[in-house]
Formats: structure tokens, C-alpha cells, sequence
């Protein structure tokens, strides 16, 4: 996860005079409130690289590369997982295979979120968030696979858990999606 700093251009000239003869005492206020439009600060995500493995037991065995990408709201989004009549139960494997074809998230997305929690949008408070681009298996349980997730809390708090692909994922389920 890379973090930039970019500076808007601006001129001196453009700025109207302040009126108001600065005080000792709001001389600090007033600069880091003019400062704060001219900076933005822009965040890279690096999924190339292998993920955090969540315990030691566990070992990766599929991740699918997915470039190094900027953040940007508009590019990433969640959906539901839809239970029709017919299936009341998803299993994690299944989401896997109706997905196999989008561009889901891998678990370098989680990392990112856990460590930039400001850029958890409000639309995903009280849910699970699935990141299905990355596969791990337990050392001692061979055969057995595992996905990882995060749940939202309703004050936007995120919980790393992981869940076995033969598990049922919920009714609050969403997967992670961005596009290009």
C-alpha cells in the first residue's frame, strides 16, 4: 500500500487579501486552514503481492494478480449475494465460481481497508464484505479450503475473519468488485 501526496497548483495572486490583521494567536489556525484544499493525498494499492497470511497455520494456495491500481471510490463497489428459492444455502465455493469471471478483490484489498479505515464507504457498515481473489489452505486439514472476509460494524469498524469455502456465507453477504 503506497500513499501520495500531491499538491493542487495555485498562484498567490489568485487568492483575495485577508482583511483581517492576523493575531499571534490565530496566525497557526488560519495557515493550516488555507493549506488543507491544496493538498490531496492519493492512495495505491499494490495486489500483486502475496497477502498477509492470517494465521501460521494457514497457506496460500491461490491469489490472483490483480496489478497495482489506484483508489478511487467510483471504481470499486459491492454486491449482494442474491439467495434464490431454489439454493437457500451459498457456499463460499460457489460465490467463487459465479465470480470467476469479475474482477474480485484479493486479500491485499483487505490490508489496505484495515489500514485506511477512513476509506470504508458507508455503505458497507453492519455487513460482510467477501474478498474472494485469494485461496488458503489449512496445513493440517488437507482438501480444505478458506476465504477470506471482513465484517463492518455500524461505526465502520473492520473485522478480518476467514471461512471455509464449504461454509454457508449468510444473508449478509457482499463481494468485493472494482473495474478498470
Amino acid at each position: 500500500m503506497y500513499a501520495v501526496l500531491s499538491c493542487k497548483d495555485f498562484s498567490l495572486a489568485e487568492r483575495p487579501p485577508s482583511r483581517k490583521k492576523a493575531k499571534p494567536s490565530n496566525v497557526g489556525r488560519r495557515a493550516s486552514r488555507d493549506m488543507r484544499p491544496l493538498f490531496q493525498m492519493e492512495y495505491y494499492i499494490d495486489a500483486r503481492d502475496n497477502p498477509f497470511s492470517p494465521y501460521p497455520t494457514f497457506k496460500m494456495v491461490e491469489h490472483l494478480n490483480q496489478g497495482f491500481w489506484k483508489w478511487d471510490e467510483d471504481v470499486a463497489r459491492i454486491k449482494e449475494v442474491v439467495h434464490s428459492p431454489r439454493h437457500k444455502v451459498i457456499t463460499a465455493h460457489e460465490l467463487r465460481e459465479r465470480c470467476a469471471k469479475d474482477a474480485i478483490g484479493n486479500a491485499n484489498f483487505i490490508e489496505f481497508f484495515i489500514l485506511n479505515k477512513h476509506l470504508v464507504p458507508e455503505e458497507w457498515r453492519g455487513k460482510n464484505i467477501f474478498f474472494l481473489g485469494t485461496l488458503y489452505v489449512h496445513i493440517a486439514e488437507k482438501g480444505k479450503y478458506y476465504v477470506r472476509y471482513v465484517h463492518c460494524d455500524k461505526y465502520g469498524n473492520l473485522t478480518p475473519q476467514i471461512m471455509d469455502t464449504s461454509s454457508d456465507v449468510g444473508e449478509n453477504a457482499y463481494v468485493f468488485f472494482y473495474s478498470l
